[in-house]
Order: C-alpha cells, then structure tokens, then sequence
C-alpha cells in the first residue's frame, strides 16, 4: 500500500470441516465450532477483567486436548464439555463452576 500502512489477516483452520460433536441427547451429529467454544469459555470467564485474553489463550490450550480425543473425526458434546471443565478448573475455579453449571456437568 502507498500509505504505508499495514493490512494483516488471522487465519485458522476450520475445525467444522474436520471434526463433528455427538449431541448427549438424540446422537445428532454437528460440525464443531471453533467459535461457540471461544464464546462459552468468554462466558465462564465474564468475572475476569482480562477475560477476552484468558479465553485466547485457553483456546490454545483446549483446541489441541479436543483434537487429541476425537476418534473417527467425531467427540462426545459430554466429552467436549469435559474436557473444557477440566481447564477452567486448572486456570479459575469460579469459571469452573459457571462453565459446568450451564452445561449440566
């Protein structure tokens, strides 16, 4: 650009495509969203002054452990579910309680 300015983008992969989430209730089957887990993690965290950062960073350390789990491209939600639960509770036990509170852990 002749401005001089700089124009960047964030990429990432599209998990949706890759992986599926079995729901606990009727076994339906829905592409994971990156993005769903980035807002419920935000949610668990919404006492937090820093919250959008925590939840960027847990995302960095969730996304590897979901992805690890998933046999045959498909995880259990409850396993999903889990899994998140068991990284609040190593990062903020308050995030812990919400996050297993709203999904019935």
């Amino acid at each position: 650009m002749n401005c001089g300015r700089v124009w960047s983008t964030y990429e990432a992969a599209d998990a949706g495509s890759l992986v599926m989430v079995r729901s606990r209730t009727d076994k339906a089957l829905t592409p994971f969203s990156r993005d769903k887990l980035l807002v419920s993690v935000l949610t668990s965290l919404g006492h937090r002054s820093d919250k959008v950062t925590d939840a960027s960073a847990l995302m960095a350390t969730l996304l590897p452990l979901i992805y690890k789990q998933q046999a045959d491209a498909v995880i259990d939600a409850l396993q999903l579910a889990q899994i998140v639960a068991g990284v609040l509770h190593n990062f903020d036990a308050a995030a812990e309680v919400y996050y297993r509170a709203y999904h019935h852990l």
